[in-house]
């Protein structure tokens, strides 16, 4: 099972279990039926797979056992499943009601202490189906988190499928359905998301045609709701149903596509094609035109290219000859010529779908446009997969392999390998390779990657299969070049050249002698040394009882040293063939035994090591009567683990006995921080030389024994500890922040006049701390009235390093509102000081956001505004793949920080601010003539898309579709602008979003 998917099964793994279970009868379902199982799973729901768990997995293997299975229906799985579980009819009903509670609150997890009110409110009786015995048949699961006790669904689809079964007993279950899954709210007809799932099984159940039917009708009178799920769903689910309804699903969603210049969803690509009638198919090639925009003609040819491929694919009878010919040409012409900007995705289409004519011919025809002239790592991944698919054994495809492999296109260039598989493919892939020293380099890097069944061990296993003479020639040809490039590290422990040699070892069991006669050769012993130390691992699995001798007089005359070291590595690494191995060269005397005395030493080594640790921590403690060192407490934290095992002896609890009475009696009790003293030597240096009291340099790390040994000596101290703020490094502050919850003017007071004090130098120590504590007091409601005029006193100080002044001010936030107007004039003052240098320019930005946040102050956000229409300019093409430091202007397109205090206005006062943006987008795209001017600024644009796409969606909370109504109408001016399509599609996600968030039900207790 995989880590990765946290302990569930990967498709592999199921593919695996479905097909190697011993089922009754003679039974085996055929690979079709396990693909499509997996699929049907897969669909929507990826590493979240239902039968991804074993426990449900193993259900599934008993339903296909039970009902020897040649097609499969999801639905009655799941029927079979819980009748199963409970075969209790009224007790099903209950379970019904209650996971329809849960698609309500569109959630699979309640928190235990609501469950009560939730049983309550279903009439939930135990008698006929209790919690615990959900929990006994691994339907829910309880979990904790941050001590709170949850009940938690063990998949959705649980609920889904439950509820679908009870809309299926009503008389009207459709308007049942309506009732829950549709929102209807100013003017706006909404199907939720979180309903899918229940309309999926709908839809698969025994009514699924008549669900079918009514999702195209609500469809066709509200396109709005069209989107990449119901669209996917309706070419994925939709069965039984005649000619008629699906053309209507073709042109519901073709059209609606078509429309809105979008990709067709991944999922509908290729399945919509089965809905293609002779009709279609002309419109289809009709549509393959140049149209107005770039844009719209390659988005409009890439879906069509999709539709096609999905008839290559199921080989349709209305591809004639002579109409595979004409999308042979066509799809060559787009690979090569796809004017579509520079987007690749018309050239990746048209790649995949060329990948079904299985021709060789087609790859030199296409290559120089889609890998060797192109920098698109994308459109070379899909040449890499578009070689494996039409021809991976020809000359052609494995020469891309390797250079993929050489380039960026690593992952599919290897599992083109692994799709050689002819003998003549093979010869002709080593022998390329056996002088490729970077081939090399780049396959044995990434090996770790690959190295398991479903990885290099296929290509492995196909060299297995015809490894004759000249095939073992190249491998040997290869392995002594491996070992030969001068700058491969860990060559021999590569698992691929270990499977090798064995290869070779199996038709010449003289292959040992090979390698020694080979080191020998080199021009100098420096050199022959180094290489008989690099083939060791190789030669330890080479060795046999039989030639170990053999070994030894041809080694020793090729190294004087370290022969004996391949035993014992074959010894470790060999099973039983290097245990016989060491056996034997102990019995010839050739090596010494490994013997209870070497292993004692290295034992006594460790122990050694261990008491000398012991022997100074307690030297620190008492090195002297009634004396000790306080850097016992900084030796403990240091070795804690270790320790704490010697504690638990006799002799170590007297130990931990005084460590915590030197921590409480001569620590925490008699030490007084707000005596210690700070000296800094030059304060325009910062504190980078100073001296204090000796006890503030262990007081924290004194802490940290009392909180874990003495916690309850906390409390008697906590004056003493926040007295410790002004001398606290990171790791100290943390401390604090742990051992002091709560926190008032008063037990400040001390630290407020230190951090108070210019003459003080302790103010100038760790400002940093005060600054973040207060910060973090104030998040938690404990707000520290004093703080701000110490925060205000640090900005301008000019012993306080720059980024604490702008610290300083980023924390007063907490402490100030909209009524402190001489706040609001010190932030105008600073925000006027903003091109002194750049430390003022930033603080100017944070004063700025403090302006607009707390005060709405108008001058501050025209600016902000203002500034956001200044482009920035950041191609992204340049760095793709390339590892590379994010400067200011790619951090800003991704993060938005700039934009955050705009985006938290959060009132719809300001929405036409926020459209005067979009105008301004649409109208540097106007201006912008040329393909290349528009590709530099298209990072820009949809940076200032995603602002008002945001700060629409924060809009969300009024539960009102005003703000997004508002949107819609005021970008659809713009439709006819090329590229608006993209923001378009944006919009119609953000639907959704309010879609989930209105239409969410809240059940009352």
């Amino acid at each position: 099972m995989s880590n990765f998917l946290g302990g569930k099964l990967d498709n592999q793994e199921i593919r695996e279990k479905l097909s190697l279970y011993r089922y009754s009868s003679g039974y085996k379902p055929s690979e079709k039926l396990i693909n499509s199982i997996i699929e049907q799973f897969w669909f929507h729901d990826l590493y979240n797979s239902f039968i991804s768990d074993p426990i449900f997995l193993e259900y599934l293997i008993q339903y296909l056992d039970k009902n020897k299975l040649s097609k499969f229906s999801r639905y009655d799985f799941y029927t079979f499943l819980f009748n199963q579980i409970i075969n209790n009819k009224k007790a099903k009903i209950v379970l019904q009601v209650f996971s329809l509670v849960f698609e309500k609150l569109q959630t699979d997890t309640i928190l235990m202490s609501e469950l009560n009110n939730l049983l309550k409110s279903t009439k939930f009786p135990e008698d006929l189906f209790s919690i615990s015995q959900l929990k006994e048949s691994n339907l829910i699961k309880l979990e904790k988190k941050e001590d709170k006790e949850y009940l938690v669904w063990s998949n959705h689809t649980l609920t889904e499928y439950l509820v679908a079964e009870y809309l299926l007993e009503k008389k009207n279950f459709l308007d049942e359905f309506q009732n829950f899954a549709i929102l209807k709210q100013e003017g706006i007809v909404a199907f939720k998301p979180s309903w899918f799932g229940v309309l999926r099984f709908l839809m698969e159940s025994k009514k699924g045609a008549e669900v079918t039917v009514w999702l195209i009708g609500f469809l066709e009178k509200n396109k709005d709701n069209i989107d990449d799920n119901l669209s996917e769903l309706l070419v994925f689910v939709a069965n039984n149903i005649n000619k008629k309804i699906e053309k209507n699903i073709f042109n519901l969603i073709y059209n609606t596509y078509f429309e809105r210049i979008l990709w067709l969803p991944i999922w509908t690509r290729h399945r919509i094609s089965r809905f293609v009638d002779a009709e279609i198919y002309k419109r289809l090639k009709h549509d393959l035109k140049k149209w107005p925009d770039q844009t719209k003609t390659f988005v409009k040819r890439g879906n069509v290219i999709t539709i096609i491929e999905g008839f290559l694919e199921s080989k349709s009878s209305i591809l004639t000859v002579q109409e595979k010919d004409f999308w042979r040409k066509t799809l060559i012409d787009f690979s090569n010529n796809p004017d579509d900007g520079g987007n690749g995705v018309l050239q990746r289409n048209s790649l995949s779908a060329l990948a079904y004519y299985k021709d060789e011919k087609i790859i030199p025809e296409v290559a120089d446009n889609c890998f060797e002239k192109t920098q698109d790592t994308l459109v070379k991944d899909e040449f890499i997969q578009f070689c494996y698919n039409s021809a991976p054994n020809s000359k052609y495809a494995i020469n891309y392999f390797i250079k993929g492999i050489k380039s960026r296109a690593g992952i599919y260039a290897r599992h083109g390998l692994y799709k050689i598989t002819n003998k003549q493919a093979i010869i002709y892939f080593l022998s390329s390779v056996s002088t490729d020293d970077q081939f090399f380099k780049s396959f044995l890097k990434h090996e770790s990657i690959f190295d398991k069944k479903s990885g290099d061990e296929q290509l492995i296993n196909n060299i297995k299969k015809y490894h004759d003479k000249k095939i073992i020639f190249l491998l040997k040809k290869i392995i002594f070049r491996i070992f030969l490039i001068g700058d491969l590290y860990q060559e021999e422990k590569s698992n691929f050249i270990k499977q090798i040699v064995l290869i070779i070892n199996n038709k010449d069991q003289n292959f040992l002698f090979e390698i020694l006669d080979e080191i020998k050769k080199q021009e100098n012993e420096t050199k022959s040394s180094h290489l008989f130390f690099d083939f060791q691992e190789t030669l330890a699995i080479l060795l046999t009882p039989k030639n170990v001798k053999q070994y030894f007089d041809k080694a020793k005359s090729v190294s004087d040293r370290r022969v004996d070291s391949a035993i014992y590595i074959a010894k470790r690494i060999n099973g039983e063939t290097g245990q016989s191995v060491y056996e034997k060269a102990v019995s010839l005397k050739l090596v010494e035994p490994i013997n209870d005395k070497v292993d004692l030493y290295w034992e006594n080594q460790e122990k050694e090591r261990k008491q000398k640790r012991i022997n100074e921590f307690l030297r620190l403690l008492e090195p002297a009567p009634g004396k000790f060192f306080p850097e016992a407490f900084e030796y403990y934290k240091q070795n804690q683990k270790e320790f704490d095992e010697y504690f638990k002896t006799e002799k170590g609890s007297k130990s931990k006995d005084r460590l915590i009475k030197l921590a409480v009696e001569e620590g925490i009790k008699k030490i007084d921080p707000s005596k210690f003293k700070v000296t800094i030597s030059n304060k325009e240096e910062g504190n980078h030389h100073f001296t204090w009291t000796a006890a503030a340099a262990y007081f924290g790390d004194m802490l940290s024994v009392i909180k874990i040994f003495a916690p309850n000596e906390i409390v008697k101290y906590k004056q003493k500890i926040i007295d410790f703020v002004p001398y606290a490094f990171s790791d100290d502050m943390n401390q604090i922040m742990d051992l002091i919850p709560d926190i008032n003017d008063r037990d400040f007071e001390f630290v407020n006049k230190v951090l108070s004090d210019r003459k003080d130098d302790r103010r100038y120590l760790i400002p940093g701390t005060y600054i973040y504590l207060v910060g973090h007091y104030a998040k938690k409601g404990f707000k520290l009235k004093k703080a701000k005029k110490i925060l205000k006193s640090f900005i301008y100080d000019k012993y306080i390093a720059d980024y604490e002044q702008r610290s300083s001010l980023e924390n007063l936030q907490y402490f100030i509102d909209e009524n402190d107007k001489e706040m609001k004039s010190f932030l105008k003052d600073i925000f006027e000081k903003k091109d002194i240098n750049d430390h003022h320019r930033l603080l100017a930005q944070i004063a700025n956001a403090l302006l607009i946040t707390i005060y709405k102050d108008e001058t501050a956000i025209n600016w902000r505004f203002n500034q956001i229409k200044k482009p920035l300019k950041f191609n992204q093409r340049n760095v793709e793949g390339v590892v590379h430091s994010v400067g200011p202007e790619e951090q800003e397109l991704d993060s938005l920080a700039f934009a955050n205090p705009l985006l938290d206005l959060r009132d719809e006062k300001y929405l036409n601010r926020f459209f005067e943006l979009l105008n301004y987008s649409f109208k540097i795209l106007k201006q912008k003539k040329t393909e290349e001017e528009k590709k530099n600024y298209w990072s820009y644009i949809n940076y200032i898309w995603r602002i008002v796409i945001v700060f629409v969606e924060n809009l969300k909370e009024k539960n009102s579709f005003k703000p997004l109504s508002s949107l819609e109408k005021y970008v659809s001016k713009y439709s006819d602008y090329e590229n608006s399509n993209w923001l378009m599609s944006r919009i119609r996600e953000l639907r959704k979003t309010y879609i989930d968030s209105i239409g969410k039900i809240y059940i009352k207790p």
